[in-house]
């Protein structure tokens, strides 16, 4: 299950990157095991926001962040609103991935408290409860397939992000990556041994 985390009422903060939205509710999921590049597994957390028009419709966010992600947004909005210079989430999973899931669920609390009763734009949470280019404009998984053999490393990267559910993509990705890594390499090497 997820918590949901209740909101302030409209009128409490001014979000014009957003049109005038306001943030109303964000629930954070149970931590899914995933596998890095390397093979080095990681968490990931799925991350819904409902936003309120002010034409009054209500615009549903669905995106998966990972702690990296909790900690560099946690890095930029700190000093703002007086929160601890550290993130107050372990950086390693404990035995019991049950007491991280409940410290970013209060991260998240505590931050939204501090956001809304600062009358700050949130502009860097916004961006942090958005989803990745990809899934944004709703690249279907084929197309991302079909796409990855020629991507550029960024958009292997944004295809990756994109969609961190789906393993056939994850595994196109990062063997899209480590061509061009190795492609690189290749030439590097290959000027060295041009004359020959």
């Amino acid at each position: 299950g997820s918590a949901l985390l209740a909101m302030p009422p409209p009128g409490i903060c001014d979000q014009q990157p957003s049109g005038g939205a306001l943030l109303v509710h964000v629930s954070l999921g149970e931590p899914v095991a995933r596998r890095g590049m390397g093979g080095g597994r990681f968490y990931t957390y799925a991350i819904r926001s409902v936003l309120s028009q002010p034409a009054g419709d209500q615009l549903v966010l669905e995106t998966e962040r990972r702690y990296s992600d909790f900690a560099a947004l946690h890095a930029e909005m700190y000093a703002a609103l007086a929160l601890p210079a550290t993130l107050p989430v372990p950086s390693t999973p404990v035995v019991n991935l049950a007491f991280r899931t409940s410290k970013l669920r209060n991260y998240l609390q505590l931050l939204m408290e501090r956001t809304f009763a600062s009358a700050l734009v949130p502009t860097t949470l916004l961006a942090f409860l958005r989803p990745p280019p990809y899934a944004a404009v709703e690249t279907s998984i084929a197309e991302c397939l079909s796409t990855l053999p020629s991507a550029t490393t960024s958009q292997a990267l944004a295809m990756l992000r994109g969609h961190p559910r789906d393993d056939k993509v994850q595994q196109a990705a990062c063997a899209r990556l480590s061509a061009l890594v190795m492609n690189g390499m290749a030439r590097q090497g290959g000027g060295v041994h041009a004359g020959g």
